[in-house]
């Protein structure tokens, strides 16, 4: 199964965007999945939704990008690890 918006979309050298479901020129490939396609835009919201949130071993919170999250949010926690090392 299609895992994000650009396995529908073909996009070729001039330029051009295609859509695989229905075959027709596009423009902005969200508008067109949404007003054409609302199911298979659906599914890959909720695709998206489960794929990349990761809970935070340290708070608890679920965020998207972990070690981003870690950085900013704990960095007492890095500097610990880098005094043992």
């Amino acid at each position: 199964m299609a895992r994000n918006l650009n396995e529908f979309i073909v996009r070729r050298k001039d330029g051009l965007k295609i859509c695989k479901i229905c075959q027709s020129i596009i423009e902005d490939e969200e508008d067109h999945m949404m007003r054409r396609h609302p199911k298979y835009m659906k599914y890959i919201e909720k695709r998206e939704e489960k794929e990349e949130k990761y809970m935070c071993c340290y708070c608890g919170l679920w965020v998207r990008n972990w070690r981003a999250h870690v950085k900013d949010q704990h960095p007492e926690i890095i500097a610990d690890a880098a005094r043992r090392v």
